[in-house]
């Protein structure tokens, strides 16, 4: 799929079943530093922001932005 993306594109990518990101992001790890964010790296994106915010079960899922470069 990233192959078929323009530089600019953006990409959201849950991570709410990839317990390894999610306990390095809980940790104070930076998004970069995590399993998933190095993945995304590997595959030429770069990672933007965590969107995750615990507001009451109105913040949505738990995901990466990630803009191709």
């Amino acid at each position: 799929m990233h192959r078929l993306m323009s530089p600019g594109d953006i990409l959201y990518v849950e991570y709410v079943d990839d317990r390894e990101t999610f306990i390095a992001l809980q940790k104070g790890e930076a998004p970069e530093a995590t399993r998933l964010g190095a993945l995304l790296r590997k595959c030429g994106f770069k990672i933007v922001k965590n969107w995750y915010h615990p507001e009451g079960g109105l913040e949505g899922g738990m995901k990466l932005q990630a803009v191709k470069v």
